[in-house]
């Protein structure tokens, strides 16, 4: 079998596999759905760095795209939403048992009568960012990254000012603002690279 026809046999597998049509295949790559449909029939090959794309958008390797059947190797290869969907399970588990470690923190307090237990609440919300900034980090999403740090920079800041409000810390806020042109800057610089 030729070349072309093995890469369109096996992008058509995958495709169905994932549940998509040629059209939304088509979409992601900006091109029409007819060009896929040449793929699939092995009327034409799609350049190298689509093959890398729909390598990774099929959570394949190339290898797996210019073997004859190779749409059979995706079980040996972890799907990439698969992987996503587990760091996103993990990062709301390590967030529940952090809340849940809050939560018996501040029952302490307020059985022991320490004034302000609740702000030990206000300090979670920085502390809850950290899991889902890692998580987008990693997936190369500098917007989501951005926010989160955004909410990271404001909410500690918040948290300091009201648990020492009586040293009347109003000021501290302007320290967020630096702070928040440091955090726009490099998470342009990471999009830039990525």
């Amino acid at each position: 079998m030729e070349i072309g026809k093995i890469i369109g046999k096996n992008i058509n597998k995958l495709r169905k596999m994932k549940g998509l049509t040629q059209q939304d295949l088509a979409n992601k790559f900006n091109y029409t759905a007819n060009a896929v449909s040449r793929w699939e029939r092995g009327e034409t090959i799609p350049d190298i760095e689509v093959l890398i794309t729909l390598a990774s958008t099929f959570g394949v390797t190339i290898d797996c795209l210019l073997t004859e059947n190779g749409y059979e190797k995706k079980a040996q290869f972890l799907d990439s939403d698969g992987i996503r969907k587990r760091k996103l399970i993990l990062s709301v588990l390590i967030i529940s048992i952090f809340w849940t470690i809050i939560a018996i923190v501040f029952i302490y307090l307020y059985q022991n009568k320490i004034n302000n237990a609740w702000t030990c609440f206000l300090w979670g919300i920085p502390a809850s960012t950290l899991p889902p900034i890692y998580l987008y980090r990693k997936e190369k999403k500098p917007v989501m990254t951005f926010l989160l740090a955004t909410i990271l920079l404001w909410s500690l800041l918040t948290a300091i000012y009201v648990q020492y409000y009586k040293y009347n810390l109003a000021l501290i806020f302007l320290v967020g603002i630096p702070a928040q042109l440091s955090i726009f800057f490099l998470s342009r610089i990471i999009d830039i690279q990525h």
